[in-house]
């Protein structure tokens, strides 16, 4: 936009080859030449406006980049605190709960086989045991799920570092 400040030169050329008219006579062929110059004389104000559009556009661009980058920034301090969370829960199911839930169904079942205790509460026991377990495998799947889109906003962030990581896990 800048360059629009400054004079334009231009040269052409041209030839036309023109064959006999109607008659029969023959008729000369044409050489052109021209030469033209653009001087922005009167065009100041519109010159002002492209360039403060040109540079709009560029402020927009790294605006816009910079939105993207905080929004990825975003997503992944958000994604961090998700996975550390969801392995608390999982270490707390893992080394406290389970275990806590096998010893009561294993004290259920030994008090239903020496008649002190009832068949309901072996099957709640029992429940409860597959119910802690399934949520053992839903968070290993979240804490999983979570890994991926960390490291899919890892590479999106550093798409040079991809190629190299690829080679070394391929070595």
């Amino acid at each position: 936009a800048r360059q629009n400040y400054e004079p334009a030169w231009g040269l052409s050329a041209g030839y036309g080859f023109r064959g006999d008219d109607p008659m029969g006579r023959d008729r000369p062929d044409f050489l052109t030449v021209g030469v033209t110059m653009e001087v922005p004389l009167f065009s100041r104000s519109r010159n002002d406006s492209e360039v403060k559009a040109a540079q709009s556009e560029a402020e927009s661009v790294r605006t816009e980049r910079l939105l993207q980058l905080r929004q990825m920034q975003g997503a992944w301090t958000t994604g961090v605190s998700r996975y550390q969370r969801t392995l608390e829960r999982l270490d707390l199911y893992r080394d406290r709960l389970l275990p806590q839930i096998e010893e009561s169904t294993t004290a259920a079942l030994n008090g239903y086989t020496r008649d002190t205790g009832t068949f309901t509460d072996v099957v709640r026991g029992r429940i409860a045991e597959l119910n802690a377990r399934l949520m053992v495998i839903e968070l290993t799947a979240d804490a999983l799920r979570i890994e991926a889109q960390l490291d899919y906003l890892q590479a999106q962030a550093n798409p040079a570092n991809t190629q190299t990581v690829d080679a070394e896990e391929r070595s």
